[in-house]
């Protein structure tokens, strides 16, 4: 008879407060969230545009190929390389006379007979930049 008893006194949390810390713990998840994706940003315009690069002997030649977005390069156009040996490449403009943004456009460098990695970085006229290159030759 006593144990009835103290079962009817003994009372469970209420509706309203359950309610109210399901809605804090949503809150909390939301904001957690919230603070997790608030870092990253929109991403920007990806162009198309294309170099190769290719190898002759110990002579890497790099060549602008254009794309539909060639013309939104603003002429800058970086070519580098580390070759096998993990020396940097030094590339030279061949055509001096020809804007980044023209297809064509020409870079030769010295490596090694071995693996180089090459790799072109464009800037466009938005400001930003893309590689546009990033193989071994």
């Amino acid at each position: 008879m006593i144990l009835k008893k103290i079962r009817k006194d003994k009372k469970g949390v209420s509706p309203v407060i359950g309610v109210i810390l399901m809605v804090a713990a949503t809150i909390v998840i939301a904001a957690v969230v919230i603070a997790m994706l608030g870092g990253f940003t929109a991403p920007g315009k990806t162009y198309s545009v294309m170099a190769t690069a290719s190898q002759h002997g110990d002579d890497i030649v790099v060549i602008f190929q254009g794309g539909p977005d060639a013309s939104a390069v603003t002429g800058s156009l970086t070519v580098s390389g580390v070759d096998s040996e993990g020396n940097l490449i030094s590339f030279d403009r061949v055509n001096d006379s020809m804007t980044g943004n023209e297809t064509g456009c020409m870079w030769q460098g010295t490596g090694t007979t071995g693996k180089e990695h090459v790799t072109a970085v464009a800037t466009f006229d938005d400001g930003s930049s893309q590689v546009i290159l990033d193989t071994w030759t």
